[in-house]
């Protein structure tokens, strides 16, 4: 139930949002969290350890946490090392996102069953499922939801499937308190720190004052779950850690200079050898009914085909001809790959104008 997620309708799911003093909340009673989610009917999602990698399944206690894991990130590289301590938190992002649930790359649309010679198509299954829990999200994954909603949710279109997969969900972020070789948000402003878009907010500390978490809540709902847990008043050296710990990751060593990257991306599209080798032109901007047409700051191109040759000889993913026996005309020959510079002729062939 994350204040920066909407319904179908287009709504907020609450209009009063207030802040929450932080609390402290041991790590041995991480537990507690889980259990009052699920309680509240949540299906908690979280981080794991599977086949060498640090992934995101269903949790049913802290046990299912990577515990004592942290990951080494470089350049194609990605591997998994022990801990001196037992973090549950002690990692960067890993190679999966939350996408694998609010927007599932396979979904059932109906089923049918076979009757002799005939097919019956079966009722559509009930849409009813337990609302997601997700624990452990970053703060550039916030941002990455933020802009799935922004495109699936709150556009002139609203995709049915994410809006049913992201209704009534619960984040429980966390916040970055070491950053990967990898890692880039805070050129791109969307972290490493926390601030919006979750029901609560978990900064892991290891400190002299031993293994605790410090929490915050960011909606009425993340202070509902938040009312159930035995927590303590935080005090100023526990601010003061989570700080330092958030100060940390911020010194990454990779960047992305963002001065101008609008206008270098365009220029990248237009510029690409490919985009020069059709023929192009570019006319006055027609009439457009987009809701995303507002934001470009750009002539817009609209194409249409002029001449093509005709393209249905050619197999995808193998680019192979089906041509005909010279010896046999009435016979076609096997199939054969077609050689580079036939290719280069075939699609050099295809003109796009300007409608």
């Amino acid at each position: 139930m994350a204040a920066a997620s909407l319904l179908a309708h287009g709504k907020k799911r609450w209009d009063n949002v207030f802040p929450k003093q932080p609390v402290v909340l041991e790590a041995n009673r991480l537990g507690t969290l889980i259990l009052a989610l699920k309680r509240k009917g949540y299906e908690v999602i979280g981080p794991t350890v599977r086949d060498g990698a640090i992934v995101y399944d269903r949790i049913g206690s802290p046990e299912n946490l990577p515990v004592g894991w942290t990951d080494v990130q470089e350049p194609g590289h990605y591997r998994l090392m022990q801990r001196e301590d037992k973090s549950f938190f002690g990692f960067a992002v890993g190679p999966q996102s939350w996408k694998k649930y609010l927007h599932p790359a396979e979904v059932r649309l109906c089923s049918a069953e076979r009757r002799e010679k005939t097919f019956r198509i079966l009722n559509s299954e009930s849409q009813s499922k337990h609302p997601f829990a997700f624990l452990g999200v970053r703060a550039c994954e916030l941002a990455a939801i933020a802009v799935q909603d922004r495109v699936l949710l709150q556009d002139k279109f609203s995709d049915p499937t994410y809006a049913h997969c992201s209704a009534d969900k619960f984040i429980v972020a966390v916040q970055c308190t070491r950053a990967a070789a990898t890692c880039f948000c805070a050129s791109m402003e969307t972290g490493p720190q926390v601030t919006g878009g979750f029901d609560l907010v978990l900064t892991e500390l290891l400190g002299d004052k031993g293994h605790r978490f410090l929490v915050e809540s960011g909606s009425d709902h993340g202070a509902e779950v938040l009312a159930e847990l035995d927590v303590s008043p935080a005090s100023e050296d526990d601010l003061q850690e989570m700080e330092a710990g958030v100060r940390e990751a911020t010194n990454q060593t990779r960047r992305i200079d963002t001065n101008g990257i609008k206008n270098l991306l365009y220029q990248s599209f237009d510029l690409h050898p490919r985009r020069q080798h059709t023929k192009l032109r570019q006319g006055p901007i027609p009439a457009m009914d987009d809701s995303q047409a507002g934001v470009l700051d750009r002539p817009v191109w609209h194409f249409g085909l002029r001449w093509l040759w005709s393209l249905h000889h050619v197999v995808s993913s193998g680019d192979r001809h089906y041509g005909r026996s010279l010896r046999y005309p009435g016979r076609r020959a096997e199939w054969r790959t077609l050689s580079a510079s036939f290719r280069s002729a075939l699609f050099s062939r295809a003109s796009i104008v300007l409608t």
